[in-house]
């Protein structure tokens, strides 16, 4: 329920928080994929929106939302 900014990113680990009980929690995040970057999502069993996780391509810009282990993403 934390919406998380970064700049460029080689290597990144995103953990789940402790969900709260009665809302809709969104685990929300911004990055730039640097050269050969590698994103991590700890604590979650994610099923990414279009079937496979993304291939996170270098100087691109990244937006991801996941609520109920569903996430969805945008390149920029």
């Amino acid at each position: 329920n934390v919406w998380n900014v970064w700049g460029e990113v080689t290597s990144l680990n995103i953990t789940k928080g402790e969900e709260i009980s009665g809302i809709v929690n969104n685990y929300m995040v911004r990055f730039t994929a640097g050269e050969g970057c590698v994103v991590n999502f700890l604590g979650f069993t994610l099923q990414w929106y279009g079937g496979g996780v993304p291939e996170w391509a270098s100087g691109s810009t990244y937006e991801i939302s996941v609520v109920d282990n569903i996430a969805l993403w945008a390149e920029l």
